[in-house]
């Protein structure tokens, strides 16, 4: 559509009830609209994100996502 997205790819801890440390790993994308940005839930329901999935990887399983052709 011509408009700029946003890809997040974010690692953080949280605390639970039990007092422990908890880390979560994400990637969400977020599609600009005009009256602002729209996550998109699938992708990451499809495709969680790992801790040791690099940036790389990540483009590479949303150009698959899009059904895109692998960057040459």
């Amino acid at each position: 559509d011509g408009m700029k997205d946003l890809v997040v790819l974010a690692r953080y801890s949280i605390e639970t009830a039990d007092g422990e440390a908890q880390v979560e790993d994400r990637c969400a994308i977020y599609y600009q609209r005009t009256g602002g940005f729209d996550i998109d839930t699938e992708f990451e329901k499809l495709y969680p994100c790992q801790e040791e999935d690099t940036m790389e990887e990540l483009i590479r399983k949303i150009r698959e996502y899009w059904g895109w052709q692998a960057e040459t």
